[in-house]
C-alpha cells in the first residue's frame, strides 16, 4: 500500500488511553483515507451543502478551521453553486406547501380562536439569494473562489462518457452532471497545478469503499493531484494528524451524554418505527425511555493547535412502549389447481383438478417442475400447471401493549475549542436488536385514558368503570408489583 494512504479499519476500536491509534468505529466497512497535511483546495459536491444550508455543523466548522490553518482555497463550480441554489429552492418551496396544509388542518382543529397558529410563507426569491451571497462568504477567513470556466470541458467528452458507461456515468449512461463536475475538477487540478480535494458521496465515483478505477484511471492520465471523499468528516479526519484514542475518563471532562437524550430517543423512535419487531404484524411506538448508556470507543483529531474533533461512540438501551396489532388466521386450504394464463390484467382458469401436491401459500402460480419456486409476473406469457388457495378472512384481532429492551449503538461527534466543549452533534444511531420484556403495565395517564375508554363503550362513569376493573389493574397496585420494581 501507498505509504501515503492510511487504511482505517472501521470494526476494529483501540481502547488504550494513550498513544496513536488508526482504527476506530464510525461504520461498517473499511475505508482506505489519504492522510494529508499540506493544503488542498477543496470542492463540494452541491449534496454536501445541502446537508447542512448554514454550513454551522461540526463538520462545516472544522473544515473552515482547516482552511484557514492551511490557507486553502473553497472552490465552488458554477455547476454546483446553481445546482445548490436550484435544490434549495425546490426543497423550500414543497416544504411550505406541506407546512402550511399541516398547520391549516391544525387551526381548522382549533377551539379557541387564541391557539391558531400562525405560519408565514418565506420569500424563496430572497432565500436563494441569501443563500447564493453565504456561498461566496461561508465563514470569516475563508477563502471562497467562485469559478465558472467551463472551457475545457469538451461536449463531447460528456457525450462519449455517457455512450461508454465510463464512470462516474452510471449503467445506464446516465447522471452526466457528475460527470461534467468531475471534468471541472480535473480541469482546475490542471490548471491551477494545485492539490484538489473532492467531496462527493455520488455512487458512480466509488466501487464501494474504493475510488472507482474509472476515476483513478483518469488522474493517472491526467497527472494531476486530485484526492476523493464521501464526506466532509472524512476529508476533516483524514487532512489532520493521526487520531489519537480517547477513553470515558478523558470524555467525561468536557461531554455528558445525557444532555443529548432528547435527540437519542427521537432517533430511537423514528429507527424504531421502521424496525421488524414483530413479523406481519403493525406496531405504533408510544413511547422511547432512555435506560443505559455506555461509553464504547472514541478517536481525537486534531483539526488545529486550538481546536479538537471528538468521535465517539456509545452503547444505548431503551424501553420502548409499542403496541401490536395482532392476527390469527385458519390453515389456508387448497381451493383448486388449473391452467393459468397470465395478461396483465391477472389470470383465469380454464379447468379445475384434485391437487396431487398440497401447496400452502397464497393464490401464487407454480411452476411444476419446481414446486417451490413462485412466479410473481403477470406478463408472463405461458401456461404452466397452477394451484391456488382459499385464504380465509383473519381471525380474533386484538391489540396489546409491549414493552421492548432496545439495544442501539450512537455516533456522536464533539468539538473542543481549547478544551472546551463548543459543539456536540448526534451523527447516527443504529438499533441492533429489540427484547420483548414482559408485558407492559400502565402507567397512570394511561390508565386514565384506558378508564375513559371502557367508560364511554360502556356507558357509564368512569368511577363505575374502575369499580368494575378486575382486582391488580389499577397503577398503584402495578407499582406496588415486583414486575414494577
Amino acid at each position: 500500500m501507498d505509504p501515503d494512504w492510511t487504511q482505517i479499519d472501521l470494526q476494529a476500536v483501540s481502547t488504550a488511553g494513550s498513544g496513536i491509534s488508526q482504527s476506530y468505529l464510525i461504520g461498517e466497512s473499511s475505508v482506505i483515507l489519504p492522510k494529508r497535511y499540506g493544503p488542498m483546495d477543496v470542492i463540494l459536491d452541491s449534496n454536501a451543502y445541502l446537508s447542512d444550508i448554514r454550513m454551522e455543523s461540526i463538520k462545516f466548522k472544522n473544515l473552515f478551521d482547516y482552511l484557514r490553518r492551511t490557507k486553502s482555497t473553497l472552490v465552488v463550480p458554477r455547476l454546483v453553486r446553481e445546482e445548490t441554489i436550484g435544490q434549495y429552492k425546490y426543497q423550500l418551496e414543497n416544504q411550505s406547501k406541506k407546512t402550511a396544509s399541516v398547520v391549516k388542518e391544525l387551526n381548522r382543529l382549533a377551539v379557541d380562536k387564541k391557539s391558531l397558529v400562525s405560519f408565514k410563507t418565506p420569500d424563496v426569491k430572497s432565500a436563494a439569494r441569501v443563500l447564493r451571497e453565504r456561498l461566496g462568504q461561508p465563514a470569516k477567513g475563508i477563502s471562497v473562489r467562485y469559478y465558472p470556466e467551463t472551457h475545457g470541458v469538451d461536449v463531447s467528452d460528456v457525450f462519449l462518457r455517457g455512450v461508454n458507461r465510463r464512470r462516474p456515468a452510471n449503467n445506464d449512461g446516465e447522471e452526466l452532471r457528475d460527470v461534467i463536475i468531475w471534468l471541472i475538477t480535473l480541469q482546475y487540478a490542471e490548471t491551477e497545478k494545485k492539490p484538489v480535494a473532492l467531496v462527493t458521496a455520488d455512487a458512480g465515483f466509488w466501487n464501494d469503499a474504493n475510488i472507482h478505477d474509472h476515476i483513478s484511471g483518469d488522474i493517472k492520465e491526467r497527472n494531476v493531484d486530485v484526492s476523493l471523499f464521501r464526506t466532509v468528516e472524512d476529508f476533516v479526519k483524514a487532512s489532520a494528524p493521526a487520531a489519537v484514542s480517547v477513553d470515558a475518563g478523558y470524555v467525561s471532562k468536557f461531554f455528558d451524554v445525557t444532555n443529548l437524550m432528547p435527540d437519542l430517543s427521537a432517533a430511537a423512535r423514528k429507527a424504531l418505527a421502521g424496525h421488524g419487531l414483530v413479523w406481519g404484524q403493525q406496531h405504533n411506538v408510544r413511547t422511547v425511555r432512555p435506560s443505559t448508556a455506555q461509553f464504547s470507543a472514541g478517536a481525537s483529531y486534531e483539526i488545529n493547535p486550538e481546536t479538537k474533533l471528538l468521535e465517539l461512540v456509545y452503547e444505548l438501551t431503551f424501553i420502548a412502549n409499542i403496541s401490536v396489532t395482532e392476527w390469527r388466521f385458519h390453515q389456508p386450504q387448497i381451493w383448486g389447481t388449473g391452467v393459468l394464463e397470465s395478461y396483465p390484467a391477472g389470470g383465469r382458469f380454464l379447468g379445475f383438478a384434485k391437487p396431487e401436491v398440497p401447496f400452502q401459500g397464497f393464490a401464487n402460480p407454480v411452476n411444476p417442475q419446481s414446486p417451490n419456486t413462485i412466479f410473481a409476473n403477470p406478463n408472463w406469457n405461458w401456461s404452466p400447471l397452477a394451484q391456488f388457495i382459499k385464504p380465509e378472512a383473519p381471525q380474533e384481532e386484538r391489540t396489546t401493549l409491549k414493552d421492548y429492551l432496545v439495544y442501539a449503538k450512537a455516533q456522536i461527534s464533539v468539538r473542543l475549542v481549547n478544551e472546551t466543549l463548543a459543539d456536540a452533534e448526534l451523527d447516527g444511531l443504529e438499533i441492533s436488536k429489540a427484547e420483548e420484556m414482559a408485558e407492559a403495565e400502565p402507567t397512570a395517564e394511561e390508565f386514565d385514558v384506558e378508564v375513559e375508554e371502557a367508560a364511554e363503550a360502556a356507558q357509564v362513569e368512569p368511577e363505575q368503570a374502575i369499580e368494575s376493573a378486575p382486582s391488580g389493574d389499577s397503577p398503584d397496585e402495578a407499582n406496588d408489583s415486583p414486575k414494577a420494581k
